[in-house]
């Protein structure tokens, strides 16, 4: 039978990790983790180490259960209401992919970095037969069951037949630790599905990072063999919301911006639905919103003569 505390380990060291009632506590006795013990809130672990990024374990730990939902307002659920900029051409069939992937290796434990309330066609995954989902953030959620650091992910080597990173990579410092980390916790031959950004404005304010070309998404991945790659968000998508972004400078002001992108949902959302004709082009792989990597991980490394040899764009 499954059980999320046999996965987990000292996000410092990697030794196990002891429960004791509602903490839990790195069993190595060399440990130099701070802290040496952390806390289960609401039945969820929070495993930090607090010298190694921005996240207080008792600032988590003190805000449980803020951002599992709540009532909106008529205001908020008018401007929720309106049409929306985005449609992920990929998402839904890959997870259906990769969940038929995990029925044939007849079994199914997979990790959701920066789980957040469900990614764009997620169900399809976790709705599969025999897919058991360990659901991660740095924020509390209303799935989130281990609150953790991407580039430390507190689980043990070998612990997960796939791992899923759906808009995630951009918001971390070190995009390439993380990718390091999720590596490290596959099994082998363990399945990735990541999604990243390309030409998309900043979301997320400060913690937004890093964009990708398809080939540089493709490289991040460069210790997997690939099982399928392309957009998942094409330049219709990026004409949007480049120009929702222009029209936020047009003035100054709080107010502003809202009413900006509430005109503009109402008069752009069409252009993303070319994206069923661009989004599968050379020219649209160029200017595309963003990318998917579905892939499998192998013992050796893509060699970079081989990586350029995979562009699909327009630009020989």
């Amino acid at each position: 039978m499954f059980e999320l505390y046999d996965l987990l380990a000292c996000p410092r060291c990697g030794a196990p990790l002891e429960r004791q009632g509602e903490r839990l506590s790195c069993t190595a006795a060399s440990c130099a983790a701070e802290p040496r013990v952390w806390p289960i809130v609401r039945g969820v672990p929070v495993l930090f180490d607090q010298t190694q990024g921005l996240l207080s374990v008792s600032a988590l730990a003190a805000q449980a259960g803020e951002g599992r939902g709540g009532r909106q307002g008529l205001l908020s659920r008018v401007f929720r209401a309106r049409p929306r900029l985005s449609r992920n051409l990929a998402a839904a069939g890959n997870y259906r992919r990769l969940a038929s992937l995990l029925q044939e290796r007849r079994q199914g434990v997979v990790l959701v970095v920066g789980c957040g309330e469900g990614g764009v066609g997620f169900r399809n995954l976790a709705q599969a037969p025999g897919v058991r989902l360990v659901r991660t953030d740095v924020r509390w959620t209303r799935c989130v069951e281990v609150l953790c650091d991407a580039h430390q992910l507190p689980f043990k080597e070998e612990s997960f037949d796939a791992v899923v990173v759906q808009a995630v990579l951009e918001h971390v410092l070190d995009p390439w630790k993380a990718v390091s980390e999720t590596t490290r916790v596959l099994k082998a031959g363990g399945l990735v599905y990541s999604e990243w950004p390309f030409l998309q404005p900043t979301h997320g304010g400060a913690f937004d990072f890093t964009r990708l070309t398809h080939l540089g998404h493709r490289r991040m991945w460069r210790s997997y063999e690939e099982l399928a790659s392309g957009v998942c968000g094409g330049p219709g998508m990026a004409l949007a919301q480049v120009t929702q972004a222009f029209a936020r400078c047009l003035l100054p002001g709080r107010l502003w911006p809202k009413l900006s992108d509430f005109v503009t949902d109402w008069t752009l959302w069409w252009l993303k639905y070319l994206d069923l004709w661009l989004g599968g082009t050379p020219a649209g792989m160029d200017a595309a919103c963003g990318f998917y990597f579905l892939g499998r991980k192998q013992d050796r490394l893509l060699e970079d003569s081989q990586l350029v040899r995979q562009y699909r764009g327009a630009q020989k």
